[in-house]
């Protein structure tokens, strides 16, 4: 599955679950933190995991080539082709590649219909006597001519001009080595078809580097039913809910404090001491997510301008 934030779990009643990373933007019981656990509750303790760390970020995206404005991208052969009398031609074409900012093919320039089919110079014009209809599909088009005579007439040639766009056959992609990482990290390597910019690539990049290279998911929290209030929460929390976690009150505290999501969930019953282990692997909430408003882009009142993008 190529989607960071997604999860896939069983939940508390046996059932399958799958959220998609934008469900804890939308359920209430994420957007808000739903409990506090703090130092006097729980003993933090983080165990990392090399596999969980990002050492370097390989993205690939697709590169174009852009041609020269104008070029010819297409040329009818084999020419000339004869339209019956009062008939209808229909061409179609296939650039082969993708073609933008096409130019509408002009009769005596682009194309040529004479009376003879001995080439453009023989015989008499045509044009004049035949309608022209382009249609373009961005790679590929369809050219239909009408012949509104009683005779026939014959197309000697036909060219397409346009702007051609094609992939390159280099290699495309983008790399980031984020600071920190240890020599055993992860390698993070992603492929995005549909991206063409080489700076939104490497801004990514440096993102998921920056993101993952320390310690941020599966962050264990174990409980202990020390109080009523606290086996409330060890029993009734679920899988998504959003919860504050605060262990900063020591020189060797974990430094934890914020809210977190609750990716997993694990009961343990202690039945000589009659006590009850939970234990939260937790992924920290990102402070900001990128919003767009429903208003006219460039609108200042729509747009939010101090948003950061969501992973």
């Amino acid at each position: 599955m190529n989607e960071l934030g997604g999860i896939i779990y069983v939940d508390e009643s046996g059932n399958l679950t799958f959220d998609t990373r934008t469900h804890r933007w939308i359920q209430s019981a994420s957007l808000t933190s739903q409990a506090t656990i703090d130092e006097t509750m729980v003993d933090l303790r983080l165990e990392e995991n090399a596999e969980d760390l990002i050492g370097e970020v390989e993205i690939g995206y697709t590169k174009w080539e852009v041609g020269a404005p104008g070029s010819t991208v297409f040329e009818l052969f084999p020419a000339p082709v004869s339209i019956g009398p009062s008939a209808t031609k229909v061409i179609p074409i296939d650039y082969g590649a993708l073609v933008r900012d096409h130019i509408i093919p002009v009769a005596n320039t682009d194309y040529f219909i004479r009376s003879s089919p001995d080439g453009d110079g023989a015989g008499s014009d045509e044009s004049g006597n035949v309608t022209m209809t382009f249609q373009d599909f961005g790679e590929g088009a369809q050219v239909t001519f009408v012949n509104t005579v009683a005779r026939t007439v014959h197309l000697t040639s036909l060219a397409i001009r346009g702007t051609p766009v094609r992939v390159s056959s280099d290699r495309a992609q983008v790399t980031y080595t984020p600071v920190g990482a240890p020599v055993v990290a992860s390698k993070l390597t992603y492929r995005y078809d549909w991206l063409s910019r080489e700076t939104a690539a490497q801004s990514y990049a440096e993102y998921l580097g920056d993101r993952y290279v320390t310690q941020r998911e599966r962050i264990p929290v174990t409980l202990l039913n020390r109080t009523a209030a606290l086996q409330t929460q060890q029993t009734t929390r679920k899988i998504g809910d959003r919860v504050t976690i605060t262990n900063d009150n020591a020189d060797r505290s974990t430094k934890l404090n914020g809210d977190y999501y609750i990716d997993g969930i694990r009961q343990e019953f202690a039945f000589g001491a009659m006590s009850l282990r939970t234990v939260w692997d937790c992924s920290p909430v990102d402070a900001y997510f990128w919003r767009l408003g429903t208003g006219e882009l460039g609108d200042a009142q729509t747009l939010s301008t101090t948003t950061a993008l969501a992973p």
